[in-house]
């Protein structure tokens, strides 16, 4: 009798999802549904910064504004209007939707832009974001860039040519209609050319943005001594959070000899800390912490509208996303990091500020 009613509870829920008109797949684990119907106490979590919150089944949550999801992992497909390429006008991604999600709460969302010749897929493997997820209830995003070569257009360089500024807001949108979304703690991360779209959709969209971050990335691209190309102009406040490794063979954490001869390479981390800084008006003397045992340096500074930067650089760390790899050097062993617990950290106590 109460298999028969677990069974009746599935069906209910999986037919809500075929009457609202759902496209989206079902989740990889699709045995987290039973789980949930099994064990409701084992996937209820802490949140952070609200109260804590569990999966429902009930009945009631089919007749609220968004459809009762069960836990898992979905692909979903986006039309983006904007874009005028006719191959790329219809794009997927994938969403996290973690363990103790409830339609009746507002949470929050991270989108994540994997790196170039990379995947959403990869990326959630190796920031491990997902964990993340579970552990303080939020939904991850993992967009997914075009062409075969899977490089962002930042607009920096030559790509495959997709309108990535409309997709990305395309997909925004479709998350916040699909699930619970807090409009106030929407957050964007990139690793590489993930990350320099992260910070141009920062600029460009700060109104939608809570905060920014991303590890290895760049303001601009120099071609050669006369052609440098930057990312526009700040329209607004939004946080940030900028990591950077010491060792990055590709983006300089320093300005090297390669861009001090006139050859092509990604302008510093530096200069990018110095964009930043006189784009979102930051000033005064910064909180800084340095934790001698990991070479980690982080400054946070106050910036206009109540927003913060917040530079963070890794001693003997490369271009590889931070918390993805193990130092061979037993000596640097103690430097790990991860990118992903600073960026969440920083995330998770910088919504959007509250106005009057």
């Amino acid at each position: 009798m109460v298999q028969k009613l677990k069974k009746w509870f599935i069906d209910l829920i999986l037919m809500a999802l075929a009457i609202s008109g759902c496209t989206r797949s079902m989740p990889v684990n699709v045995s987290s549904l039973q789980k949930a119907v099994d064990s409701p106490a084992a996937s209820a979590t802490t949140t952070t910064g609200s109260s804590a919150s569990s999966f429902s089944l009930l009945p009631a949550g089919l007749f609220g504004k968004y459809d009762p999801i069960a836990p898992g992992d979905y692909t979903e497909v986006v039309k983006v209007k904007a874009e005028k390429m006719e191959e790329a006008k219809e794009r997927s991604y994938a969403v996290h939707v973690p363990l103790a999600y409830d339609p009746e709460v507002a949470h929050a969302m991270v989108v994540l832009l994997h790196e170039a010749g990379s995947s959403g897929g990869e990326f959630a493997s190796l920031s491990k974001f997902n964990e993340l997820a579970d552990a303080n209830t939020f939904i991850t995003v993992y967009p997914e860039a075009f062409g075969a070569e899977k490089k962002w257009n930042t607009d920096l360089y030559p790509t495959a040519g997709a309108n990535d500024v409309a997709y990305v807001t395309a997909v925004l949108d479709a998350v916040q209609k699909t699930y619970h979304i807090d409009e106030n703690r929407v957050f964007i991360a990139g690793h590489y050319d993930g990350g320099i779209l992260a910070f141009k959709l920062g600029g460009l969209i700060p109104e939608r943005l809570a905060a920014v971050g991303a590890y290895g990335a760049s303001l601009g691209y120099q071609h050669n001594a006369s052609e440098t190309i930057k990312l526009p102009a700040v329209t607004g406040p939004v946080s940030v959070i900028m990591i950077n490794g010491n060792a990055d063979e590709i983006v300089p954490y320093n300005t090297n000899d390669v861009l001090l001869s006139g050859n092509a390479g990604f302008l510093s981390a530096r200069d990018t800390q110095d964009y930043w800084m006189s784009q979102l008006g930051c000033g005064g003397d910064p909180d800084e912490s340095v934790r001698k045992d990991e070479n980690v340096r982080m400054a946070t500074y106050t910036c206009s509208g109540g927003r913060e930067a917040q530079f963070v650089r890794v001693w003997y760390s490369d271009h590889r996303w931070p918390g993805s790899f193990t130092f061979e050097d037993k000596k640097k062993a103690a430097d790990d990091i991860s990118a992903s617990v600073y960026i969440w950290d920083f995330f998770g106590s910088h919504p959007l500020p509250v106005t009057e």
